[in-house]
């Protein structure tokens, strides 16, 4: 599973981000953040941000039944950054 959740432009108004949930049930939920364009350049902070994943089980568990909302899931990822 690969669904795009939605994107975030960063508080320094510089660099967009778009965030993906991954994974399955069987094998874990996971938050990829990856930047909208390829062809922009990023500051240090969010490049490291793109390069990691944020491990999600218990929310993401939630966020299929439901329970957790997608505006939640950007608040996690707006912590991140």
């Amino acid at each position: 599973m690969r669904r795009l959740f939605g994107r975030i432009v960063v508080d320094h108004g510089k660099c967009i981000l778009k965030y993906y949930l991954t994974g399955s049930r069987k094998e874990g939920y996971s938050i990829t953040i990856l930047q909208e364009k390829e062809n922009e350049t990023l500051c240090s902070k969010c490049e490291q941000v793109t390069r990691s994943t944020i491990a999600a089980k218990r929310l993401c568990d939630k966020l299929v039944r439901g329970i957790v909302f997608p505006e939640q899931l950007e608040e996690i990822v707006k912590d991140q950054i």
